[in-house]
């Protein structure tokens, strides 16, 4: 009698620990299908948002189109004429100007600052059009457009993204959090913010924590697919491949300076 109530009792251990591990592997069949779930909603959530930005940008550049462009480049449209100045393979053509030289005051200026009048091309020219440029001298010389250049894309960024707009950097995360720790990826997605540094990494880290996460057991990725531009060798223009104005388009920037 004895012994078949110690059988009766081993078979119930055996059948409460095989209930056990169906349980457990129930358990984590679960957890790696909201694992997948979570995951998938991530994805889908990053691909809205770029498709929004997207959109937002086109938006801002039909608006630019019809609200910001300079009066002589909508006149020069609807005239159908060249406009005086037009740059082919990098090299500017002009028309006759009034002036082909530099005013006296502004050649005495430059040479009390030591530079060559003859290092440096001019054209000035009224922005509302209808008139031949006022000033030329040495426009037609091919130079290095030097930071005057950064005009351009000041006033393209003004025009198309406004006064008002700020960079933004996401950070996602696909798998689970246990005991505070991450049992998964972090996600970096950038949009090109060319100031992110050390005060916004550290912004990224507390969105963490604030999400109860202490540790991570996975992996570190960033997504910096929002600009699709085909590579191109930042040495083929001059060499320099480390030079600054060689970078090419890249979503996610690091800035030390300031870090």
């Amino acid at each position: 009698m004895r012994w078949q109530e110690q059988r009766a009792q081993e078979a119930q251990r055996q059948d409460n620990a095989l209930q056990m591990l169906a349980q457990q592997r129930r358990e984590r069949e679960q957890q790696a299908q909201q694992a997948a779930e979570n995951a998938q909603q991530q994805q889908l959530a990053m691909q809205e948002r770029s498709r929004e930005l997207r959109a937002q940008q086109r938006q801002r550049m039909e608006r630019v189109q019809r609200q910001f462009m300079p009066p002589a480049i909508n006149s020069y449209e609807q005239q159908n004429n060249p406009p005086v100045a037009q740059y082919a393979a990098g090299r500017m053509y002009t028309g006759p100007g009034r002036f082909n030289r530099l005013p006296d005051q502004v050649a005495s200026t430059l040479r009390a600052s030591g530079v060559s009048e003859a290092g440096m091309g001019t054209y000035v020219r009224l922005a509302s059009g209808g008139q031949g440029a006022l000033v030329t001298a040495n426009a037609d010389s091919p130079m290095s457009p030097a930071s005057t250049m950064k005009l351009v894309t000041t006033y393209s960024a003004l025009g198309i993204l406004g006064p008002d707009y700020r960079w933004p950097t996401e950070i996602y995360t696909n798998g689970n959090v246990t005991g505070g720790t991450l049992y998964g990826d972090v996600i970096i997605r950038g949009y090109g913010n060319p100031e992110f540094g050390e005060g916004d990494f550290r912004q990224l880290l507390q969105a963490l924590r604030a999400r109860g996460i202490s540790s991570i057991k996975g992996n570190l990725v960033a997504d910096t697919g929002f600009f699709n531009v085909p590579y191109q060798d930042p040495g083929a223009f001059d060499g320099n491949a480390g030079a600054a104005y060689n970078a090419q388009p890249e979503a996610i920037l690091y800035q030390e300076r300031g870090s």
